[in-house]
């Protein structure tokens, strides 16, 4: 193998990336992430990726961490045929409080 073959190999180990999937809201009233039943759903190799996209998430829909946005809780919660959700409580920057729920189950305990 060749130096170019080892960064090329290097490269695709490292370029799998979580998926983020966004179910339809029920109506546009709704914002997709603010219950149970409509978590977004993060697909992740790990349990490290997973928990970043949460972050990325909530930055696209409430600002920079720490700038805009601060989490001030985090439950675990098991939900029906074994799927698992992070549910994340988040407090604006003009004290509103927020909460978004992720369904974890594709990367929940792996590291």
């Amino acid at each position: 193998m060749g130096l170019f073959d080892f960064i090329l190999n290097r490269r695709k180990k490292f370029s799998v990336w979580a998926e983020i999937i966004y179910p339809e809201a029920e109506s546009d009233e709704n914002v997709v992430g603010q219950t149970m039943e409509d978590a977004v759903i993060i697909k992740a190799p790990s349990n490290v990726r997973g928990v970043l996209d949460e972050y990325r998430y909530i930055e696209g829909q409430c600002g920079k961490r720490d700038d805009d946005w601060k989490i001030v809780g985090q439950a675990l919660l098991g939900g029906s045929h074994g799927k698992m959700y992070d549910m994340l409580k988040v407090r604006l920057m003009d004290g509103t409080i927020q909460e978004f729920y992720f369904e974890i189950s594709s990367f929940f305990g792996k590291w």
